[in-house]
C-alpha cells in the first residue's frame, strides 16, 4: 500500500549537556514537561534522552529511569515505540564488568568472572503505560535497540519509560577512576500505524552496509564475550591474549586448508567498534551443513576435510502472494562457516572485512587489513532510524508475518533481519587493525582512514553493492586518537559519501 509521507515531529533534548549529571541525580518522577509528545497516524515523533555518565549516583533516583508523556491523538490498530542507545567516545569504562563470583564453564574450561559484554555497559528496558493503567514492558536490551508493539492502543495520554536494569556497570566505572565520563545517551521514537508492513513480492534480498567504525582507540580490553579460554588483562598495546590464541588457531586451520596466513601475531592493536546492517527487503540468512551426516547435504564431506570449516550457502526468502518459502543457493557458493572454539559457536567468515589506510601526501596507502571477517549476528540495532519498515527482532519474535518478515533466527546459522544491524564492540576478540609503528615502536603519527566493506568477496546476493562500504578518518598523535569524520562511502574523498559525524582535526 502507498502511505502518506510522515510529518516528523522532532522534540528537543530533555536536558542540555550542562545538566546531564543533574538529570542523572534527579528521579524520573520529578521530571516535568509543559506539553506531551504528540503522535498521529503515520506522523511519528522522535525525541532525545539525556546523556549518561559514569558518576557516583543515587541508586534509587537512577533506577527510577526517565519517563515521557506521549499523547496518541486517535485510536489506531497499532503503536510502535522504539528505544535506541547511542554511544559517545570510547566507552572504556564499560569494559571488565560482571559478577565477581560467577564463572563461565565450557568443555571443562573455566575462565574467571562471567562478563556480559553488553552493547553499552548497561542494560535497559522500555515500558509504555496506557491511559487505562496497563503497563507493557519490552525485553531487556541485549544490544542497542529494543521496541514495544501495542495493538489497538486507544487515544489519550500514554507514559513512556526508559528503565535501567542495574547500576553495577556504572559503579565499576567509578571504581576504575573514570567517573564523570559520558558514555552514552538514548533516543526514542513512536509511530501510530495500521499494524501492517508492505509485502514486496518475489525474491526478498538483503542490502548490506557497514556501520561506520566508532570507539576507535588503544584501550586494552580486559575481557571478551564468553565462553572463552582464560583471558588475562590485555597488553599495554591494545591486543588481547585471546587474539594471540585465535591467531594460532587460524594458522592451524590455514595449514589444514592450505590457506595459511603469513602474518605474525598482533603487536599493536588499534581497536574499534563497527558492524553490519541490512537495509534490504528481506533477511540475510546464511546456512551450512554442520555435520558429515547432514541428511540435507549428503555427500559433501571429504575424508580430507578438516572439522572447522563448512561450506556455506545463502537462503533467499521468496514471497508469493501470502505464501513464503526459501530458495537455497548452491552448497559452498557463499564461502564458509567456521567453528570458533574460543567463542563456542560458528561464524560466517565472508561477512565483511576492514582495511586501514594511511594518508601520505594526497594518497591513501593501505597499511593493515583486519583479520576479522566472520560474524554470528543478532538483531540488536535498528538501521535507518527514521524508517518504520523494520521487522520485529527475529530472536525475540518467532511469529513474524509476511512483508519480508516470515523468518526466525532458527532458519539459518547466521541470520540478520530486515532493517536491523549487528555490532561488534571494540572489546570483542578480533576487533582491531594493526597500526604501523615508528622507529621507537610507537604508533606512527599521522592521518588514517579505516574502511569497512560488507561481502568483500561478492558471494552474497543482495539488492545493491554500491553502498557496501563505510569509513572513519582519524588522527593518531602518540597514544591518542581523534576522530575527524565518519560516514557511509569509501572514504572522505568519496564525492557520494554520506557523512554522519564531522569534527575539525586541523590541516
Amino acid at each position: 500500500m502507498t502511505r502518506p509521507s510522515p510529518t516528523v515531529c522532532r522534540i528537543a533534548p530533555v536536558v542540555s549537556a550542562s545538566l546531564v549529571l543533574i538529570a542523572m541525580l534527579v528521579p524520573a518522577r520529578a521530571e516535568a514537561r509543559e506539553e506531551p509528545i504528540e503522535v498521529g497516524l503515520y506522523e511519528p515523533a522522535f525525541w532525545e534522552g539525556p546523556g549518561i555518565t559514569a558518576s557516583p549516583l543515587d541508586r534509587e533516583a537512577f533506577m527510577a529511569g526517565w519517563s515521557y508523556d506521549l499523547h496518541v491523538r486517535h485510536a489506531a490498530p497499532a503503536l510502535r515505540v522504539s528505544l535506541d542507545l547511542v554511544p559517545h567516545g570510547l566507552r572504556d569504562w564499560a569494559d571488565g564488568r560482571g559478577p565477581e563470583t560467577a564463572t563461565w564453564s565450557t568443555w571443562g574450561l573455566t575462565n574467571g568472572p562471567a562478563v556480559w559484554l553488553g552493547a553499552v555497559g548497561a542494560r535497559f528496558a522500555l515500558e509504555v503505560e496506557t491511559p487505562s493503567g496497563v503497563v507493557h514492558r519490552s525485553a531487556m536490551t541485549t544490544g542497542y535497540s529494543t521496541e514495544l508493539f501495542l495493538t489497538r492502543p486507544g487515544a489519550g495520554r500514554h507514559r513512556v519509560r526508559v528503565v535501567p536494569q542495574d547500576l553495577a556497570e556504572f559503579a565499576a566505572a567509578v571504581n576504575r577512576g573514570v567517573s564523570g565520563r559520558e558514555g552514552l545517551s538514548f533516543r526514542l521514537r513512536a509511530q501510530l500505524n495500521d499494524g501492517k508492513l508492505d509485502s514486496p513480492q518475489g525474491e526478498l534480498l538483503p542490502n548490506l552496509r557497514i556501520v561506520p567504525p566508532f570507539e576507535i582507540g588503544f584501550a586494552a580490553p580486559t575481557y571478551t564475550f564468553a565462553p572463552s579460554p582464560s583471558v588475562p588483562p590485555g597488553t599495554a598495546h591494545g591486543c588481547m591474549a585471546e587474539e594471540h590464541e585465535e591467531h594460532t588457531f587460524d594458522q592451524l586451520v590455514g595449514a589444514l586448508t592450505e590457506d595459511a596466513e603469513p602474518e605474525g601475531p598482533p603487536v599493536h592493536c588499534l581497536r574499534f567498534s563497527a558492524g553490519i546492517e541490512n537495509a534490504g527487503d528481506g533477511p540475510l540468512v546464511m546456512s551450512a551443513p554442520l555435520w558429515p551426516d547432514d541428511p540435507a547435504h549428503s555427500g559433501w564431506w571429504d575424508a580430507q576435510q578438516d572439522n572447522f570449516d563448512f561450506p556455506a550457502f545463502q537462503r533467499v526468502l521468496v514471497q508469493e502472494g501470502k505464501q513464503t518459502s526459501y530458495r537455497d543457493g548452491k552448497l559452498g557458493s557463499a564461502g564458509i562457516m567456521r567453528f570458533h572454539p574460543f567463542h563456542g559457536h560458528h561464524h560466517y567468515e565472508n561477512a565483511y572485512g576492514y582495511t586501514l589506510y594511511e594518508l601520505r601526501g594526497d594518497e591513501l596507502v593501505p597499511v593493515a587489513p583486519s583479520r576479522k571477517r566472520g560474524f554470528n549476528p543478532g538483531d540488536e540495532k535498528l538501521a535507518d532510524w527514521e524508517s518504520f519498515e523494520q521487522c520485529r527482532q527475529s530472536s525475540r519474535d518467532q511469529t513474524a508475518g509476511p512483508g519480508g518478515c516470515a523468518y526466525t533466527a532458527a532458519d539459518g546459522i547466521a541470520v540478520l533481519g530486515r532493517g536491523w544491524g549487528d555490532i561488534y564492540e571494540w572489546n570483542r576478540g578480533g576487533q582491531y587493525a594493526e597500526v604501523p609503528l615508528d622507529e621507537l615502536g610507537r604508533p606512527r603519527k599521522g592521518t588514517y582512514v579505516l574502511v569497512g566493506t560488507a561481502d568483500p568477496d561478492g558471494v552474497i546476493r543482495e539488492t545493491d553493492r554500491s553502498d557496501n562500504s563505510s569509513y572513519a578518518s582519524f588522527v593518531i598523535t602518540g597514544a591518542e586518537v581523534k576522530v575527524c569524520e565518519r560516514g557511509y562511502g569509501s572514504g572522505p574523498g568519496d564525492p557520494e559519501r554520506r557523512v554522519i559525524e564531522d569534527h575539525d582535526c586541523g590541516g
